[in-house]
């Protein structure tokens, strides 16, 4: 960090000073803003500016209308938009008028979207013009039947439909001048229920108060170096807690937010540029596609000095941060607890290659075993978290409290996550615990090897999962994007050869399977249970099956 800097950097302890408890919720400090006329965020695609009067005004709209059609406090609303200032918007109305949010992700469907809204079971839904799936994809008959069905956007908007959708627009006509009063509801009781990605199998809904909310944007704003008046790159989607922390961390410190809807490879420069950004958090998976990038235009210009980028993928981290002159930072966390750790900082402070953090003022953070004891530094357990203040974790999952006491049992969120700490308290993600595996006598951390595989020039994203050996324990499965520099070059048996020499022979994978895309959840993630569940399927390169094996001396080829 400079010196200025440093003088603008800010604490949780720092934001949250003279704001009571009862106060602390994001609904309350967005109507507070919404009496000045500062710019709340920019549209990227657009370029137009947005002030936090307007956006409370589209708010607004959203509150009368959900309010009139009897939603109110402790109703779920399911909700779906692009990430943007509609999105903002719309989770605002619904906080005003006391109703627990459910923003579900505009690329879920099918039996997916199907398990979640029953689940959660909404008495009112959202949908967008500009959403493709999601609430926005489900049919007219079906989102009827539903107390309110608001739509957002479209030629016809500030219209009621005659199969009961209430068309809206949140920037002209309609109700909005007025402000909804404030529903009594408190810091500690829900506001949000975030769906996770679902890698272990269907997703569970995290409820989330409003206090925790609140509490998590400050806390990002200081574990990612967020300043006052920064200039904060917005494309996550509002389905995923990044989404919501960091609209949280800019209206604390008098940001401005410049959002996309989505990340595009061949925007992201233009944007940072264009618009001086500061600050830009973004998918571990899409840093090397970054790197792949050449051309002049391909530079930072200057603004750009801090991007939060995870998993931890050190080396990669680094090339970026020289090539591009920026700080890079890698915190651990999840949508039940959010970030808990200090993130290294590379290159200013990295600490040791691969660390995710060390212990936060605000978090206890232990590695245990199978019996919640702690383990000695440098042994693999898991990851546990007990918060040192009041509210700043989840309430429990929704309808599963079987699964919400063996999760927190003993006073710890227990994560799922296998890791290990050192002496000197930095922490090391070593694996899901379903993703562990145990190959030729030897335990692999698909997360280890995948750092590795991703280093491959023709490679822009790797996943590594178990397949089953025909004398027990497991092969390795390599899933591999290839890079666009490499899209038409791939060739598996090269890469197998690359594995060998870069890996232990027991770590290479034998079998290979060449993708355009991972699946993933609403979140991101990818869903390693759908590539653990095709296995070795057809069009799938299997080494034995030509006749090559990595051995402790390297590869040997079998006479054909």
């Amino acid at each position: 960090m400079t010196q200025q800097e440093q003088h603008l950097a800010v604490s949780v302890d720092d934001l949250l000073s003279g704001i009571p408890f009862a106060d602390r919720m994001p609904v309350r400090l967005f109507e507070r803003l919404a009496a000045s006329d500062a710019i709340a965020a920019i549209d990227a695609g657009s370029g137009r500016p947005y002030t936090y009067a307007q956006l409370a005004v589209g708010g607004r709209r959203v509150a009368h209308a959900l309010a009139s059609r009897g939603v109110g406090t402790g109703d779920r609303v399911a909700w779906s938009a692009p990430t943007g200032v509609d999105a903002i918007a719309i989770w605002m109305g619904i906080a005003q008028i006391g109703a627990v949010d459910i923003a579900i992700g505009d690329v879920l469907k099918g039996r997916m979207l199907d398990h979640v809204l029953a689940d959660c079971e909404p008495k009112a839904i959202v949908s967008h013009a500009h959403a493709q799936q999601g609430i926005s994809g489900l049919p007219a008959d079906r989102c009827g039947r539903y107390q309110a069905w608001l739509h957002i956007g479209g030629d016809d908007a500030n219209e009621a439909g005659s199969d009961g959708q209430v068309r809206l627009d949140l920037w002209r006509g309609g109700d909005g001048d007025e402000l909804h009063e404030l529903a009594s509801a408190r810091p500690e009781e829900p506001s949000t229920i975030v769906y996770t990605s679902g890698t272990t199998g269907p997703s569970k809904g995290v409820v989330l108060c409003h206090h925790h909310m609140f509490f998590a944007g400050a806390n990002m704003a200081e574990q990612s170096r967020i300043w006052r008046g920064a200039r904060l790159y917005h494309y996550s989607p509002f389905n995923h807690v990044s989404g919501r922390q960091l609209v949280i961390a800019s209206m604390l410190v008098g940001g401005t937010l410049v959002m996309r809807e989505r990340f595009r490879l061949d925007r992201f420069w233009a944007d940072i540029n264009a618009h001086e950004v500061t600050h830009a958090v973004t998918l571990g998976s899409a840093v090397p596609l970054l790197l792949d990038q050449q051309g002049p235009e391909i530079i930072n210009a200057g603004s750009l000095r801090y991007v939060w980028a995870s998993p931890a993928m050190p080396k990669i981290y680094g090339e970026f941060a020289e090539r591009f002159d920026v700080c890079v930072c890698s915190p651990y966390g999840s949508s039940e607890v959010g970030i808990v750790v200090s993130p290294a900082l590379i290159p200013d402070d990295p600490g040791p290659p691969g660390n995710c953090g060390r212990g936060s003022t605000y978090y206890d953070l232990q590695i245990l075993d199978d019996n919640d004891q702690v383990v000695p530094p440098g042994k693999v357990g898991e990851i546990a978290i007990r918060p040192r203040r009041p509210w700043t974790t989840f309430l429990g999952y929704l309808n599963r409290d079987t699964t919400t006491v063996e999760t927190t049992r003993n006073l710890w969120y227990h994560s799922g996550d296998l890791g290990t700490m050192d002496e000197e308290g930095y922490l090391f993600f070593v694996d899901r615990k379903q993703d562990f595996m145990r190959v030729k006598g030897e335990n692999i951390s698909s997360s280890e090897l995948e750092q590795i595989l991703v280093l491959h020039p023709l490679v822009a994203d790797c996943a590594v999962v178990p397949v089953d050996a025909e004398l027990g324990e497991s092969d390795v499965l390599a899933v591999v994007v290839p890079s666009l520099n490499g899209a038409g070059d791939f060739d598996p048996e090269r890469f197998f050869t690359w594995c060998a020499e870069e890996v232990p022979h027991y770590m290479v994978p034998r079998y290979i399977r060449v993708v355009d895309d991972m699946p993933r959840g609403h979140s991101g993630k990818i869903e390693k249970h759908k590539l653990r569940s095709d296995g070795a399927a057809d069009g799938t390169w299997d080494a034995s099956a030509h006749g090559l094996r990595a051995t402790r001396r390297g590869v040997t080829r079998r006479p054909r």
